[in-house]
């Protein structure tokens, strides 16, 4: 339980650095930038970590929801 406990904090952690950065938008066009930079980060993470399969998977399971 105490690994399940430091990931929630973990990903606590770094949802409010996500936020900082969402705050300091300053309008709506900032705001899809900033978005679109996120995607695009999350798409090279995502490929270096679990490959483009994995990705995908990870990707079209959020658009489902």
């Amino acid at each position: 339980m105490k690994d399940r406990d430091n990931v929630q904090q973990r990903m606590t952690e770094i949802m409010e650095l996500i936020d900082g950065s969402i705050q300091l938008t300053d309008d709506r066009e900032e705001l899809i930038m900033l978005a679109c930079a996120m995607l695009q980060r999350t798409v090279e993470l995502l490929d270096d970590t679990i490959g483009q399969q994995g990705r995908d998977t990870i990707l079209k399971g959020s658009l489902s929801e």
